[in-house]
């Protein structure tokens, strides 16, 4: 089950910004709302730092 969850997880790090706010516009709740938004939030950290890098 634990490793089912973190398949998941992996695979959800793996969607663009867009698809991941697409989810969160279709979310239900607050709380699943609030994990897509997270999850946009480090997706986007990690464009940035690459992007920093690669400018250095």
């Amino acid at each position: 089950m634990k490793n089912k969850s973190v398949n998941e997880l992996n695979s959800l790090k793996k969607l663009t910004c867009a698809e991941l706010l697409n989810l969160a516009k279709n979310a239900k709740t607050e709380e699943e709302i609030s994990f897509y938004i997270n999850l946009f939030n480090e997706n986007l950290a990690k464009k940035a730092r690459k992007v920093i890098d690669d400018n250095m």
